[in-house]
């Protein structure tokens, strides 16, 4: 028995049933038997001459970095208002 025996070649990446471009993995959960298995599957397509292409966000980096500081500010403001409800007395 060699030592290579239960070495397997890596598999290929997923490619758009479309345009056959490598596209990004989609990693899910699959629940089988009361557990987690994940699932892969093949991301959006982002080739642009591709007819299923998903377009990327069309966010400069100042944007993206705004949204990230609102969506900070709101995820503290809905805590805050969590924490003042359960400190306001219900009579």
């Amino acid at each position: 028995m060699g030592k290579h025996e239960n070495v397997r070649p890596p598999q290929a990446g997923k490619v758009c049933p479309a345009c056959h471009k490598p596209v990004t993995e989609k990693i899910t959960r699959h629940r089988t038997m009361g557990i987690c298995v994940p699932l892969w599957k093949p991301g959006p397509c982002h080739n642009p001459n591709c007819p299923k292409c998903v377009p990327q966000d069309n966010l400069s980096s100042g944007e993206r970095e705004e949204l990230a500081a609102l969506r900070w500010e709101n995820r503290q403001l809905r805590e805050e208002l969590i924490t003042l409800k359960r400190a306001t007395p219900t009579d």
